[in-house]
């Protein structure tokens, strides 16, 4: 009996340190794989189909086409002078030239296309290129009064005619950047006459 005493307590002894030897001992990780980078597939270029070049319509012009006229009334007018200022603007003295009535033109000022470019680009150099155009303006005098003050006979149709005036805003001084046209429709279209 001595011995199944003494055999099982070496077993418990046994059992208890192998029990103390697992507490003891850390377990040392075994190194997991690391993904390696899976290279992705490169996309192989298709090849590109350049369009077909094709030709652009040519513009034709007919000779006897003729422009689109200004509308009526007071809009008529008003682009009429529009128009005017912007061929100045845009160094189209002849446009410009064309838009005025004979009268105009005829103004000592200008008396041809020639004095009328040389004025007006000296003009445009002190005005600039900013102006407010008005149609139909109430600061100043009436279309008859106009007509009756003015030192030129103009044929004015004054039931359809109309007064626009034009400030160029980078004349400060009084009246010096003012313009006033007097702007009457005829057969072939709106002729201008300065009054001021």
């Amino acid at each position: 009996m001595g011995r199944s005493i003494l055999g099982s307590a070496l077993a418990l002894f046994l059992v208890a340190a192998a029990i103390a030897g697992c507490q003891n001992t850390t377990p040392t990780p075994s190194p997991s794989p690391s993904p390696s980078p899976t290279p992705s597939p490169t996309a192989t270029p298709s090849p590109t189909s350049s369009p077909t070049p094709t030709s652009s319509p040519t513009a034709t012009v007919n000779p006897n086409a003729t422009p689109t006229p200004l509308p009526t009334g007071g809009p008529g007018a008003y682009y009429a002078v529009k128009n005017y200022e912007q061929a100045l603007l845009s160094g189209n003295y002849r446009a410009a030239w064309a838009l005025l009535s004979r009268s105009s033109q005829s103004l000592s000022k200008w008396g041809t296309i020639a004095g009328f470019t040389k004025e007006r680009t000296a003009f445009l150099a002190t005005a600039g290129t900013d102006y407010q155009e008005e149609l139909s303006p109430t600061n100043t005098l009436t279309l008859r009064q106009w007509i009756e003050g003015a030192n030129w006979m103009p044929q004015i149709d004054q039931v359809h005619a109309f007064v626009v005036s034009v400030k160029w805003t980078a004349i400060t001084s009084a009246y010096a950047g003012w313009e006033i046209w007097i702007v009457n429709p005829t057969k072939t279209g709106w002729s201008l006459y300065l009054a001021r």
